[in-house]
């Protein structure tokens, strides 16, 4: 129900201090969904979150609902993330017919998804660099995941051999100029 309004409201006093508050409210029409549709990424509406319910040989749209958007959008948002694209803007539009409403993704994203870059190692180290290296989950080049960091970071902890062990960007690339 997208035109739920509430139309009357009263407060009733239950004793000196306690109240009860009363709505009446019209609910409006129930829509339904008719179609979701992710231009830009259309194999996504094979998964369960985007895919219309079919019950026999009759499809069976189910009532518009909020939370259904919402799951949508943080599949969308989690599709991109593994993809390496952090930054991306997702948001839906709804446009209505009758008592149906079609579901369109907005997506936009950066033209190139977030990598690892070179590893660089401070200080001085009790083991060679490429046993170091090796306890990475990463390589340059690889799409950039909090997972791999985190798995990063926990092998090289269970080394033992670090006093402290910081993992950090470094947001200028090689084809970006330094500005004073």
């Amino acid at each position: 129900f997208i035109n739920f309004k509430i139309v009357k409201h009263d407060f009733v006093s239950l004793d000196e201090k306690n109240h009860k508050l009363i709505l009446f409210v019209d609910k409006g029409e129930q829509y339904f969904f008719k179609k979701i549709k992710i231009p830009k990424f259309k194999n996504l509406l094979k998964e369960k979150e985007f895919c219309l319910e079919v019950k026999k040989n009759n499809i069976f749209k189910p009532p518009f609902n909020s939370e259904i958007i919402q799951l949508q959008r943080k599949k969308l948002v989690s599709y991109l993330q593994k993809k390496g694209f952090l930054f991306s803007y997702v948001k839906p539009r709804f446009v209505t017919e009758a008592n149906q409403i079609d579901v369109h993704w907005d997506v936009e994203q950066s033209d190139k998804p977030v990598l690892f870059g070179k590893t660089i190692l401070q200080g001085k180290p009790r083991l060679p660099l490429k046993n170091v290296l090796r306890e990475l989950c990463y390589k340059e080049g690889d799409i950039w995941s909090q997972e791999k960091l985190q798995e990063s970071v926990a092998n090289l902890r269970d080394l033992g051999v670090f006093e402290s062990i910081y993992l950090y960007p470094f947001c200028i690339s090689k084809n970006e100029e330094v500005k004073d």
